[in-house]
């Protein structure tokens, strides 16, 4: 848990060589919550004592990176095996579909539009999910699908995403993961993270 709310934190600050490491900035927060649940259900630590055994162990993983040799590697190495652990425990989605990125960048975009109007954000919000509707369009063509079974299955899947209750923390985490994937499918390659 510490390790992710260190490089959850790093990248959110943009730290050097943080990008380098794998997306926590969703996935930290909301593995935090499971842990804390199953530390609960085994009779563990629970509320203030769960964050302060957190914060514990983040100072003493700073202390340890402060003594490294190399401290990238050492949280590069600590990374990998802790996301190798998260992704035993709560495997992340499946990438999604064209279709489905097309989809959920609508659904961000209205959403958006709705809280803020038509700041600079919303309006990269509105053409990322034109160009993502645009990819979408042309694979449901190459599967051989007209252009009305195309406008169908976008639909389908803007149905599917706006169903989404707010309260069902599993499905909204899930779906920003597979939004973040989907930002990612359209950014030039040389801005592509590694991981």
């Amino acid at each position: 848990m510490a390790a992710f709310g260190i490089i959850a934190y790093d990248q959110q600050r943009n730290a050097p060589g943080a990008s380098q490491l794998p997306d926590m900035t969703l996935r930290a927060p909301h593995f935090s919550t499971l842990a804390e649940a199953r530390s609960a259900k085994a009779g563990g630590l629970v509320g203030d004592a769960f964050k302060q055994a957190v914060r514990r162990e983040i100072e003493a993983l700073q202390k340890q990176a402060i003594k490294a040799d190399d401290p990238e590697a050492l949280v590069q190495d600590l990374a990998n095996n802790c996301v190798t652990l998260m992704d035993r425990i709560d495997p992340p989605p499946p990438d999604p579909s064209m279709p489905r990125c097309a989809a959920l960048s609508r659904i961000a975009w209205q959403d958006m539009k709705a809280q803020a109007g038509d700041a600079e954000p919303v309006k990269a919000m509105l053409v990322l999910a034109s160009v993502l509707e645009g990819e979408a369009r042309k694979e449901l063509r190459a599967a051989g699908k007209t252009e009305t079974e195309a406008d169908a299955a976008l639909g389908l899947e803007r149905e599917s995403v706006s169903a989404t209750n707010a309260d069902d923390l599993a499905s909204v985490y899930r779906n920003g993961l597979q939004l973040r994937r989907c930002m990612a499918s359209v950014r030039p390659e040389t801005d592509k993270n590694v991981h």
